[in-house]
């Protein structure tokens, strides 16, 4: 859900961008962080709406920005930088 720029942290996809803060951000990182290894193709859309609706913010609007075309080529724009740079996973914790 988000990606890190050198020296600038992590940077939010474009369906965390809806108006809720930096708090929310961290609280729906926090839960996809926390959560990863449940987290599955299968079950994503609703993890993901369920840690939103968590995370404080608005559920209708985050579906929307979920589904919308900036999210996808957000999304694939992200894979293929990571192809580009070789990267096959994600770090995750023990």
């Amino acid at each position: 859900m988000s990606s890190f720029i050198r020296g600038h942290g992590p940077q939010p996809s474009p369906a965390l961008r809806v108006p809720a803060g930096p708090k929310a951000f961290w609280k729906m990182y926090d839960f996809i962080y926390d959560n990863q290894e449940i987290i599955s193709a299968a079950n994503a859309w609703t993890k993901m709406t369920d840690y939103a609706g968590l995370s404080g913010l608005e559920a209708d609007g985050f579906k929307t920005c979920m589904a919308s075309p900036a999210a996808a080529a957000a999304v694939d724009a992200s894979r293929a930088n990571g192809q580009q740079l070789d990267v096959n996973s994600t770090r995750r914790s023990s």
